[in-house]
């Protein structure tokens, strides 16, 4: 499917070990820079543009590259200006737990190979800015790729923020609701089925797609549609990858809350990948 960013939702960091970190010995050149390239634009004065973050070091054998969003323009309001710390906050915390997992296993990335001895992370991000005037949601999700020496194979994580700019907070999957609504239970049925038909292993559907808000915690909000994005492993095995499902607004307008409901109305939105 076409790349769209979405609407909020809490920050779940991956829980790494930290244990006697190892000091760094040599230099870690780490450089930042701003790009308008494919910059999306919110208003007459706002918009979106990637902030790149590149770092080595060679004592401890990681090379990270995060690309991520930022909001400029003049003035920059207190919205934007939370927006940008929160998405911030985000990346600092995934780059600094691989940052400690790399150093913790420190010990055991001496023993292989120094071909292999080398770790990655990579971020970039989707992002969606949906316009239901006079209202300005900024939707974004963060896709994490990371690999660390004599692992299998790399892994894949994503974080979301749903950032509502017109009242400065950041939006939770319930904000979206009527009161006592049991949303979940719509959101898994809906899931269950489409994953049920497109999955051809289907033994941890059940589990994964089961109507609890851990397994709904990557939720992204389109033009006419919810987006839930499925961690790997989650719902289907690592060979399938992470799984996406749409879900149309019509299919959950009787349950929307009346705050809500211009959010389902939004006929105009802009999207890009950073």
């Amino acid at each position: 499917m076409k790349k769209l960013l979405f609407l909020a939702t809490t920050l779940l960091a991956t829980n790494f070990a930290i244990a006697n970190p190892a000091p760094v010995t040599t230099a870690v050149n780490p450089t930042t820079a701003d790009t308008q390239t494919e910059a999306v634009i919110i208003n007459s004065h706002l918009k979106v543009i990637s902030k790149t973050t590149n770092e080595e070091n060679q004592a401890l054998n990681y090379t990270l590259n995060a690309t991520y969003p930022q909001i400029v323009g003049t003035p920059l309001s207190p919205a934007a200006e939370n927006f940008n710390q929160h998405i911030t906050n985000m990346v600092t915390t995934e780059i600094e737990q691989f940052k400690n997992s790399v150093k913790h296993d420190l010990p055991h990335m001496k023993t292989l190979p120094e071909d292999v001895r080398h770790n990655t992370l990579s971020i970039d991000y989707d992002v969606d800015v949906i316009h239901p005037n006079p209202l300005s949601l900024v939707s974004i999700r963060l896709n994490i790729e990371g690999m660390q020496a004599g692992r299998a194979h790399p892994f894949h994580v994503y974080r979301v923020l749903n950032f509502d700019l017109s009242n400065n907070k950041e939006l939770a999957l319930s904000d979206l609701f009527k009161p006592k609504t049991n949303y979940l239970q719509s959101l898994s049925k809906y899931s269950s089925e489409k994953l049920t038909a497109s999955l051809k292993d289907k033994w941890m559907i059940a589990s994964g797609a089961k109507a609890n808000p851990t397994n709904y915690k990557n939720w992204n909000i389109q033009a006419d549609s919810i987006l839930i994005t499925f961690d790997e492993y989650q719902v289907a095995p690592y060979t399938n990858g992470p799984q996406e499902v749409e879900i149309p607004f019509s299919e959950l307008k009787n349950i929307f809350s009346p705050n809500a409901l211009i959010i389902s109305e939004a006929k105009d939105a802009s999207s890009t990948v950073g």
